[in-house]
This record gives C-alpha cells, sequence and structure tokens, in this order.
C-alpha cells in the first residue's frame, strides 16, 4: 500500500493504528553480524625522523590476526581494564570478554586518530 492509501483508511477508521505504523515502517532487514579477522594498524610518527617511521612501518607492515588479540586481552592485566573503566564512563562494566566482543564483530570499522604528534589508522577487516 501507499502512504497516502494508508493514511486515507487510517482516517476512516477502517485501520488500527498500530497496523498503519507497520505498513508505513520498512521492514528491518535482520544481517548476521561479519566478524573481523584481521586489524590493520599504520603509525606515522611525524616529529620523528626517517629511520623509526620505517621501522613502525616494518613492524606493523602485515594484518594482525584478531585471534592473537583475544590471547592478549586474555593476558592483559587487570589494572588496565580498572583504568579504562575510570577514564570511559560509559565502559564501566567492560571486561576483558566484552572487549574482545566488541573487535570481533566490528568489520569494515576504520579508526584515525590525527594529532599534532602522530597519525594512527585502525582497519578492522
Amino acid at each position: 500500500m501507499h502512504q497516502l492509501e494508508v493514511l486515507e483508511k487510517l482516517y476512516a477508521g477502517h485501520l488500527a493504528p498500530q497496523d498503519a505504523m507497520a505498513a508505513l515502517s520498512p521492514p528491518i532487514d535482520f544481517r548476521a553480524l561479519k566478524k573481523a579477522r584481521f586489524i590493520k594498524l599504520r603509525i606515522v610518527a611525524r616529529e620523528e625522523g626517517l629511520f623509526p617511521n620505517l621501522l613502525l612501518r616494518l613492524l606493523f607492515l602485515c594484518p594482525f590476526p584478531v585471534v592473537l588479540l583475544r590471547i592478549a586481552v586474555r593476558f592483559a592485566p587487570k589494572k588496565m581494564f580498572d583504568s579504562l573503566s575510570e577514564e570511559f564512563g560509559d565502559f564501566q562494566a567492560m571486561g576483558p570478554k566484552e572487549l574482545y566482543r566488541l573487535i570481533r564483530y566490528a568489520r569494515g570499522t576504520t579508526v584515525r586518530i590525527d594529532t599534532d604528534d602522530a597519525l594512527v589508522s585502525i582497519k578492522i577487516r
């Protein structure tokens, strides 16, 4: 039905408001979230010379597997997550499992941090 037809039926009383709302709203497409497999880092230190930047490029040349991130998060000290909850109020209840799950299902996300000192680009694929 077109919007005008739905609104006319609603005005005439032939259609309930809930049915009209369902007819006017587009159908919800539920898709499974795609799991991320790799994290690609690119770091450019602006005030440093050529050699440190080349070293950083060589260090992060290959994408980092997310599976290794799970191991790193598991063995991270608890103090790190406590400092996260103090600085970021929205993430107070976040623990290692929640952090890993957040990154695991963030495929296609790109984060770019541009400061005076460095440029950091994180791509989750």
